[in-house]
This record gives structure tokens, sequence and C-alpha cells, in this order.
């Protein structure tokens, strides 16, 4: 739907997966300090993370998993993202394999967050007495960073953005006053899904069929309001956000003109006023987040750096794409072609 919507009438979906970062990448910065380098932290932190593998597995204390047994579904993992689910399995049961020690967890930089998320918790494996600090960086890890990473890849779609958003403000309760300030602050900057438009998007598709009735007739209304010789681009502000609120839904105080959210204005009035009646669900398969698109840009700049010519560069992507699709990973020798 987003193809048939003019530039200023395009949905703002956000990356979730990095919204899902900055708070973690801002703590970091508030409880171990800052950055020295592109791969490097001050404090003793920093110091510690970069061979935190070389570091035997002692007696360490056990952090409760923030995930349900929904979220241990999810597939197509790489090799960093399984790394982060298994040492995250390991640190909830308060024990690790032998294994799961020896592997390397991923390369320290700060364009990789979910990198940084494993060798925390690998440092944490490996140290008997955490102090107060690295402690409630890993608990904000397993109970917050690395729920909602999975439930993203889980529920990828865009109508689950408010759910999600929502989730982080939750699940991040448990903090001290002080660090609850820094992802609030965080989150009220980078809350886009939080935006009426998305809510609404988000109500169309809930379990709950009197929300859905309700975000129904709120969309009745925003034609309703609509004027046809208005021309002028809506505005698209990032709402206050209601940290206390308890449902996603009441993220935010209603505005009293709202606008329709473009994905829905292909439907016509007649089905929307069908939808009132049978409470519709909507389900749609936009993503609220931006990882195809970041690997493609890597296959794009790959085809450059190996070929000349659009054409070229075009028949090596969808080479690239159709081997890709046949054979997704390599699990032995064999499978290599020359």
């Amino acid at each position: 739907m987003l193809n048939r919507c003019t530039a200023r009438d395009a949905e703002p979906l956000i990356c979730l997966l990095h919204t899902n970062e900055l708070p973690l990448r801002h703590l970091v910065t508030h409880l171990a300090g800052g950055t020295t380098g592109p791969n490097s932290f001050s404090g003793p932190l920093g110091e510690k993370l970069p061979a935190c593998e070389t570091l035997p597995v002692v007696s360490f204390a056990p952090i409760p998993a923030g995930w349900t047994s929904e979220m241990k579904k999810t597939q197509d993992l790489s090799s960093d993202q399984r790394y982060l689910f298994e040492i995250c399995e390991a640190v909830s049961l308060g024990k690790c394999t032998a294994d799961l020690a020896n592997k390397k967890p991923g390369p320290l930089s700060h364009s990789r967050w979910l990198t940084l998320a494993c060798r925390m918790l690998r440092l944490h494996i490996s140290t008997a007495e955490p102090d107060t600090k690295f402690r409630t960086l890993c608990q904000y890890i397993m109970k917050v960073y690395a729920p909602v990473w999975f439930s993203i890849r889980l529920n990828p779609n865009c109508e689950m953005g408010a759910v999600h958003l929502f989730n982080i403000i939750e699940m991040s309760r448990f903090l001290p006053e002080d660090c609850q300030k820094i992802v609030h602050s965080v989150l009220q900057r980078n809350g886009y899904f939080a935006h009426p438009e998305n809510l609404l998007i988000a109500m169309t598709a809930g379990e709950n069929r009197d929300i859905r009735t309700l975000a129904w007739r709120r969309i009745k209304k925003c034609r309703s309001q609509k004027s046809p010789k208005s021309i002028a681009p809506r505005s698209f502000v990032v709402p206050t956000i209601n940290f206390k609120a308890q449902k996603y839904y009441e993220m935010i105080t209603w505005p009293r003109r709202l606008t329709e959210p473009p994905m829905t204005r292909t439907i016509s009035d007649q089905q929307v006023e069908e939808n009132i009646g049978n409470a519709a669900t909507l389900s749609t398969t936009l993503p609220c987040h931006s990882q195809a698109v970041e690997r493609m840009v890597k296959l794009t700049s790959e085809a450059a750096s190996k070929k000349c010519g659009q054409e070229a560069r075009d028949v090596y992507i969808r080479a690239k794409l159709k081997s890709r699709e046949r054979m997704p990973r390599f699990e032995t020798k064999k499978q290599y072609v020359t």
C-alpha cells in the first residue's frame, strides 16, 4: 500500500530494532562510561569486554529472562542472534555449557549493539560478584532488550509496532528512577509508533473486539473531519507519551482531530462501515523494522565493488538472491559448488 501513497502520505514506520537498541546504548553510557574509540568503552567494563570470551565460567547468579515460551519459536537466526538466545538461556538457568563458553560472542563495535549485549552476558557468567551498575545492565538485557528483540522478530508486521514500543516501556519499569528517566527520554524522542495513526493500525489488528470496533469508528471519524479542498501535508509529530499507561492504546492523550493512516485510505467507506459492524481485523505484510533493507544495502555495496555497470550489478544481485533462496545456508563442505 505504501507504493500507492504519495511521498507526503507515506507511513513513517521507523525501525523498531533500532529503537530497542537506543535505550541500551544510553544506559551503557550512563552506567559504564563513555566510548574511547570506535570499538571500545571507558572504565572497568570497557577493559574486560574485548577479551570476555577468554575468561573462565564461574558460579554466577541467574537472572530471569523476560520472554515467553512463544519467543522461543523464533527461527532464521544468524550466528550472533543465535548466540544471544543461547547465552540468555544460560544466564536465566544459572549454568553454561562448555560449548557455549568456548563460542565467540561476536566483535565489539558501537554499530553492533546485539554483540555488545552478547559480550555483557558472557562477562556476567564469568563474574561471581558483579557490581550494581553492571548487574543493572545485564538485567536490562535479559528483561527488556533481548525479549523485545525476539518479539519483534517473531511478530515483525507493522500493526504490532505500538505493542512492541509499549512492551519496552512496561518491561523497563523495574529499573531505578534515574535509569527509567534515561529510557523514557530516549523513547520519547523515538516514539513514532505511539503516534495516533500507528496506534489505530495496532488497534485494528488487536485481539479485543471492542478495541477493533473503536479503531474503525475513529477511522470513519477521520474521514468526516477531512476537507476535500485541503491539500496541505499532514503533520506527523511524536506525541507526548504517558509512561504510566497500562495498555498500549493509553500511551497518549488522543487529540480531537485525527488523521487517517495511509494504509487504510484505499479501503472504501462502505468497507469501513462493514468493518465497524463485524470488528474486522487489519492484517499487513509491512515490517516494523528495516533489517531487510540493511541486508540489501550490504548486497548492493558488494555488487558495486565486484561488477561495473548497472546491468551487470543487477544480474549479480539477482543471482545472489536466487542462490540464497535455493540454499539459505551451507551445512557441509559438499554443498559448496565451484
